[in-house]
């Protein structure tokens, strides 16, 4: 599909506010934007391997783990990283992402070290329409 409304457009029994990129109707807490950017049915709940995963590793470094759906248009994503949840902390500064190819999907991982001293990191995944 040319991009998310189409996308969303083409589930069968999908109608009225279910079809709008905000709305969750399979209640698996992700928007239909996300749906359409991670290549999800929006219908059907996202099992717990679709999630993004979040892990801490050695050497003070984060990483983020998540899919992208092949050939999706219409949408910018960026990950984001904050070291204390504050609304004006968070930015993509330092965030480095990796690509896998995984044949109907890309596993995509983003990764940032913290500074020395600094011992935690929370990160998230922002997808919107220009």
């Amino acid at each position: 599909h040319d991009n998310a409304s189409d996308w969303i457009s083409s589930y069968p029994g999908l109608t009225g506010t279910n079809t709008s990129l905000e709305a969750d109707p399979d209640g698996d807490g992700k928007n239909n934007l996300m749906e359409y950017f991670l290549g999800l049915n929006p219908t059907q709940p996202a099992s717990h391997t679709d999630a993004v995963i979040m892990s801490n590793g050695a050497s003070n470094t984060f990483s983020m783990t998540f899919r992208r759906a092949k050939g999706i248009t219409g949408v910018t994503s960026a990950v984001e990283a904050s070291g204390d949840l504050s609304v004006t902390n968070w930015g993509t500064n330092g965030v480095r992402e990796t690509v896998t190819d995984k044949g109907d999907y890309e596993e995509v991982t983003a990764t940032v070290t913290n500074a020395p001293g600094n011992t935690r990191k929370f990160m998230r995944l922002k997808v919107s329409q220009p």
